[in-house]
């Protein structure tokens, strides 16, 4: 059976030597100062894992506050029993057209697998930041 053991928003990701994950700038909210608003590249990283073999095509798409998809992807999933796999997908001219809650959303076969909201806020650039 197929798991999603994490999933994260980060600025960065890449896999280094020895297939070690690596995130930079893990966040769970986007502040823009006005919308729309075209956000900084970002990464979607997933570990999934299955205690068989396994082969699966996923989906990947974001939504937006009223559920219209804003990016979607599709690849094929080849997991060995036991083994964990980094899908890591590099998004870049990301569009906010609105404030609201944002949602992640991984699902195979019709199913959901995984999702994580993030929310998207209007924030005032000039305000003094916490120390």
């Amino acid at each position: 059976m197929l798991k999603v053991k994490d999933l994260h928003l980060c600025d960065y990701a890449f896999i280094a030597e020895g297939g070690k994950l690596g995130l930079i700038g893990i966040f769970d909210r986007v502040g823009v100062a006005a919308v729309p608003a075209v956000i900084n590249p970002f990464h979607v990283v997933a570990v999934f894992g299955s205690d068989t073999e396994y082969t699966t095509e996923i989906e990947l798409t974001i939504l937006d506050p009223e559920d219209k998809a804003l990016f979607n992807v599709k690849g094929l999933l080849k997991l060995q029993a036991g083994k964990s796999h980094n899908f890591l997908a590099g998004i870049a001219g990301f569009k906010i057209e609105k404030p609201g809650t944002y949602t992640v959303r991984f699902m195979e076969k019709g199913n959901e697998l995984a999702r994580m909201e993030f929310p998207v806020l209007i924030v005032d650039q000039n305000a003094p930041r916490p120390r």
